[in-house]
């Protein structure tokens, strides 16, 4: 009867005797009054700032933030790819002995300073199964994809990995190749001695060249030798010699005429030989 007393004790609709009171679900949160929707492409940092700059206002509006990544698969594989040193050039970006170009390389006039100024380094991400693109970051931490230049387009198929060992095989030199150059050099090198030893020995035959004291010496018997071959050989002006007194001096008209030749004499005896008598 105790039980039926108690029972009739409690309030109609207050449930079973001994049950807890039902869990109240939590109040409804407040409808936006303003939805913000944030669209981007592998730029993590710029939007943490913008989050930032949303959260610390003072406006007593109910936000609704919406961020919307349109490649999140390409931000966490670039983050996994591995990193290498590659060398701004004035013919692009090199790396693994391949050039690659992108536009703020350009818009920035890398290969121009590069250049004027001389190369220096970058950081580049690149995937070892293609030889097509590499990354670089901006100045904003955000990716920037390289491609090849056309010139090395030819390797955009291969890994770079092979690349990198191809072109390292074509700077190697066979070892025919080297032992002929050595052969080369080494006969070049003969060569060379054989004409310089040539040269030394005829230098050696050469009279050794007169001092000074000998050249002065022999000055006079020179002077004297050349005055006596001139005396010999000069012509005898007119009016130089003068004749016998009483002697006419002979023209050359005179000469002319009464010149008969070397044999004049012996002309001049056949002739009274065969011409007895007369004188």
């Amino acid at each position: 009867m105790i039980a039926a007393d108690d029972a009739a004790a409690q309030p109609a609709g207050s449930g079973p005797p001994n049950m807890p009171s039902p869990v109240q679900p939590p109040a409804a949160a407040p409808a936006p009054q303003l939805s913000i929707i944030i669209v981007t492409h592998n730029s993590a940092g710029v939007i943490a700032a913008c989050l930032r700059i949303l959260y610390r206002s003072d406006s007593e509006l109910a936000l609704e933030i919406i961020v919307v990544d349109n490649h999140p698969d390409e931000l966490v594989y670039l983050h996994l790819l591995p990193r290498e040193q590659a060398t701004v050039q004035k013919g692009g970006v090199l790396f693994r002995g391949m050039h690659y170009v992108c536009d703020v390389a350009i818009e920035n006039n890398w290969f121009a300073k590069a250049r004027s100024r001389g190369v220096w380094s970058i950081e580049c991400w690149y995937d070892p199964n293609s030889s097509a693109h590499i990354w670089i970051r901006g100045d904003n931490k955000q990716f920037i994809r390289c491609d090849l230049r056309k010139s090395d387009s030819k390797y955009a198929d291969h890994r770079s990995d092979e690349i990198f060992d191809l072109l390292e095989a074509y700077r190697q030199t066979p070892p025919a190749h080297k032992r002929a150059e050595l052969e080369s050099r080494v006969s070049l090198q003969e060569e060379v001695d054989e004409i310089v030893n040539s040269a030394m020995a005829e230098r050696n035959e050469e009279p050794a060249p007169a001092t000074k004291a000998e050249m002065i010496g022999r000055i006079r018997e020179n002077r004297a030798a050349e005055r006596l071959k001139e005396r010999e050989t000069a012509p005898v002006p007119e009016g130089v010699r003068i004749g016998p007194p009483g002697q006419k001096a002979e023209t050359a008209l005179d000469r002319s005429e009464n010149y008969a030749g070397a044999r004049s004499a012996q002309v001049i005896d056949m002739l009274k030989r065969l011409r007895p008598g007369q004188n």
